[in-house]
């Protein structure tokens, strides 16, 4: 999907589920990126993406689940 299409329907969802002033009330949020252990400042769609494709990742990296210690410690990827 494109990013147009994807801020689109972002947009649409938002506003059906939570009304149409919910755009004014969505501050940008902090995304923390663990590579560079930088803090920034994202609107809420892109911070909603980053943090689904962060999850994907981590759920998806074979190294979570043949060493489990990693996750348990939080060390490695």
């Amino acid at each position: 999907m494109s990013e147009e299409a994807s801020k689109l329907t972002f947009d649409v969802i938002t506003s059906i589920l939570f009304g149409e002033d919910i755009s004014n009330s969505m501050d940008l949020c902090p995304y923390y990126d663990a590579s560079t252990n930088q803090t920034y400042l994202l609107n809420a769609h892109d911070s909603i993406t980053k943090l689904a494709e962060d999850q994907a990742f981590q759920l998806m990296n074979p190294f979570n689940s043949i060493f489990p210690f990693l996750v348990d410690y939080n060390i490695g990827s």
